[in-house]
């Protein structure tokens, strides 16, 4: 019986007393266990009475602890009662299943399997309409054939109710999937995908006729497996300052050929020493880093008595003033934050001995984002670990005055053969013109309050009926839309960790092992995905918060595909932890790692007094938070140029391998960066950047006022002209000598869905 009655709680509360009632979370407790194991609160008191009378010293009561004990027993015998496989029978064609044992079970006391069947006015049994439906009535695999055993494996849902997706009403029919944001919405919906198998042939030729259907879509992956195989926790400071001495040079290079800095005599001009005291400006490279006070007790207890004050400004041992602001001694971590008095450029070795030096912004101070950005922006925004190349002077020795701040330009976007490209999107045995589908959603799978993976199997049931439902039909839509009402099976299902967080609440009391949950929900589900629909193909990218990954640190190592704890399919692909891949000639880079949450908490946006009147579209892009730090991370050429990491993300990060961490040669053309802020959609320098949110929004985020609801992206990437290509393009075809353009962020048509 399913305990989702509105009375639900006062029924508790009658049955169990006010030791219930005062106690919220072992309210919560019970009304999950109900919910979980279909268990009205009469059944569940009943089996908390045998549980104590059978288990408990005499005199216990209800609480959290034995209510616990008490979940544990009932999912094992839960479990138990769906170890054996059942087979249709035609003598009891009706007979049903009860997922909770009763009881009489508790006790001892064996009751027959009789059938349950009502008798109508014809004398004919008929089902019980109040029974759980059995699990012989859906079969994934196989839909017409009746002499196959059905096994837990093959189960929709862990709690055993399972519809034949071919029927008019399913159990998934209540998902909604409304567009809540949308990029290139004139683009019509096709519902073109990897042809899926929904009923395949019994015959023995199924397995041949299955493996006949390759891809429509090619996957490739620039990167090296055996760089990402090192060993984390044996960094030396050595090694971690030396790679960001080396980063900052790199820059500093970089920004030179960029920007064309050019002496009088056309030689190349020497970035200075932002330290020394200079009359005439000079450019400097180095990395920004708040204000770090000496680590000492005299300076220590001097902040800690001015905690309470009411003065603006602390003074410190060595007798130097500094704001509250720029030591941020509010900050509970004890770790200071930017602050507009407390803003050091630190320089390399090589350039500036590695010192640090307090910076200030002069009037009129320009902000160029590229070599042809004249400079026009009233705010800028900073962040701890990044690097810029300034213009000013150090008049005094004692602070750096900025007058020009160049930023890093984004790599240049990568550009195909235009043969490729017919050959990528009109050969009749790939695309065949048709637009590639693409699905990504990113974990948690699960909720907070079970590990029954709920919303995932809801997604799959979806995918593996024939793509997501289109709820966003209109008049630009195709026929084949219309008819089927999918969105088509998709080409390619990108999954982002975390799939089984390591915080998870109920781990620790589940009778599973990790390993067994994700081969029973994860694993299972995408081996039925892609014998449903072989052209599709799955990728699988870890987060450090998931337990079922040997390596925590961050960059991180792909799944192990190999171990057999896991039960990976053969065909799922497993990429690291971030990485930059190929489908077809898109190029797409992902990343599990909240960088855009970590950057918001750490930004600093700083005014410019007097700016320029020629204030145009960067400073217009600037209002906008979210296309600000995309920007950052593009311009950084990093997917994750923080550092260090703030202590809120725990994020372990590991410097010594920070090159993993950046964009190799080109500029993706859709980048995906899954956060718990709100989702969101943005073209950013010509990139498409995604936020596609969480599948489960975790309790922590939904205390957040940006809070938004479980949701996934669904993209759809139309063919380029077929006839600018024959032709060698029109003028708005034109790329480089090498090849054209990919122009995703106007072929594709990306919706944020609401799961």
């Amino acid at each position: 019986m399913s305990s989702n009655h509105p009375n639900t709680s006062q029924q508790l509360c009658t049955l169990f007393g006010e030791g219930i009632t005062k106690d919220p979370s072992l309210l919560n407790e019970s009304i999950s266990i109900c919910n979980s194991y279909h268990l009205s609160p009469n059944d569940l008191f009943y089996k908390w009475e045998a549980f104590a009378i059978n288990h408990l010293p005499k005199g216990q009561t209800y609480n959290l602890h034995n209510a616990r004990e008490l979940r544990k027993l009932i999912n094992s015998q839960y479990q138990s009662s769906l170890a054996t496989p059942l087979k249709p029978s035609n003598t009891y064609a009706t007979t049903t299943f009860n997922p909770s044992p009763g009881l009489g079970h508790i006790l001892g006391i064996k009751t027959p399997k009789t059938p349950i069947s009502n008798t109508g006015s014809n004398g004919v049994n008929s089902v019980n309409p109040f029974s759980t439906p059995s699990r012989s009535t859906y079969r994934p695999n196989s839909l017409s054939a009746p002499d196959q055993d059905v096994s837990i494996a093959n189960l929709d849902t862990p709690s055993g109710l399972s519809l034949d997706p071919r029927s008019a009403v399913s159990f998934s029919s209540a998902l909604s999937f409304q567009p809540l944001e949308t990029l290139n919405s004139h683009l019509p919906l096709s519902g073109s995908g990897a042809q899926s198998l929904i009923d395949p042939p019994r015959s023995t030729s199924s397995s041949s006729s299955k493996a006949k259907q390759p891809s429509r879509v090619a996957l490739a992956v620039g990167t090296d497996p055996k760089a990402w195989n090192y060993r984390y926790m044996f960094e030396k400071k050595g090694e971690r300052s030396q790679v960001l001495d080396d980063r900052i040079d790199h820059f500093a290079a970089l920004i030179r050929d960029v920007y064309n800095l050019q002496g009088t005599s056309a030689d190349e001009i020497e970035f200075g020493d932002p330290s020394m005291p200079s009359q005439e400006p000079i450019y400097v490279v180095g990395r920004i880093c708040p204000n770090m006070l000496p680590r000492n007790s005299a300076n220590a207890a001097k902040i800690k008595a001015e905690k309470t004050s009411s003065a603006m400004t602390v003074k410190l041992e060595d007798g130097s003033e500094q704001s509250k602001e720029s030591l941020a001694i509010d900050d509970p971590s004890g770790l200071p934050k930017l602050a507009e008095t407390g803003v050091m450029l630190e320089s390399s070795r090589m350039m500036g001995s590695g010192n640090r030096i307090p910076i200030f912004l002069q009037k009129g101070c320009k902000v160029r984002y590229g070599p042809n950005d004249p400079g026009s922006s009233p705010t800028v925004g900073l962040f701890p670990g990044m690097i810029v190349c300034m213009k000013g002077m150090n008049g005094g020795g004692e602070r750096f005055g900025v007058e020009e701040i160049l930023m890093p330009p984004p790599l240049p976007h990568a550009v195909t053969p235009r043969e490729e490209l017919l050959s990528n999107q009109f050969n009749p045995s790939k695309l065949d013109g048709k637009p590639i589908n693409l699905l990504t959603a990113s974990g948690p799978f699960t909720e907070d309050s079970n590990l029954d993976f709920t919303p995932w199997h809801r997604l799959m049931d979806e995918i593996e009926r024939g793509g997501l439902p289109s709820t966003s039909l209109d008049s630009s839509s195709t026929s084949e839309t219309l008819a089927s009402g999918r969105r088509g099976m998709p080409d390619v299902v990108l999954l982002l960790g975390p799939f089984l967080p390591a915080s998870h609440p109920e781990l620790a009391m589940s009778d599973l092992f990790p390993s067994e949950i994700f081969r029973k929900h994860i694993s299972a589900r995408l081996q039925g995905l892609l014998e449903r629909s072989p052209a599709t193909t799955v990728i699988l990218i870890p987060s450090t918060n998931d337990i079922v990954s040997a390596h925590v640190a961050f960059p991180q190592p792909y799944l192990e595909k190999n171990d057999e704890a896991l039960g990976l399919p053969k065909r799922v692909r497993c990429l690291p932890n971030p990485c930059l891949f190929y489908i077809n000639e898109v190029v797409i880079a992902a990343s599990t790692a909240d960088v855009l949450k970590d950057l918001r908490s750490e930004e600093l946006i700083m005014r410019i007094e007097n700016p320029p009147a020629n204030a145009g579209n960067q400073a217009t892009a600037s209002k906008d938070a979210m296309s600000r730090l995309c920007r950052h991370v593009l311009g950084q050429r990093s997917f994750y140029p923080l550092f260090p990491s703030p202590p809120s993300s725990l994020l372990p990060l590991d410097i010594s391998h920070s090159h993993l961490l950046s964009l190799p040669s080109v500029s993706p053309d859709i980048l995906f960066l899954p956060s718990s802020l709100k989702h969101f959609i943005r073209v950013v320098d010509s990139t498409v950047v995604i936020n596609p949110g969480r599948t489960v929004q975790s309790d922590s985020s939904n205390l957040s006022t940006n809070a938004s609801p479980s949701s996934l992206a669904s993209i759809q990437i139309s063919a380029m002209s077929k006839s600018d290509l024959e032709r060698g393009g029109g003028s708005e075809m034109e790329g480089v000598e090498e090849g054209l353009a990919h122009k995703v962020y106007e072929r594709a048509r990306v919706e944020i869905l609401e799961l």
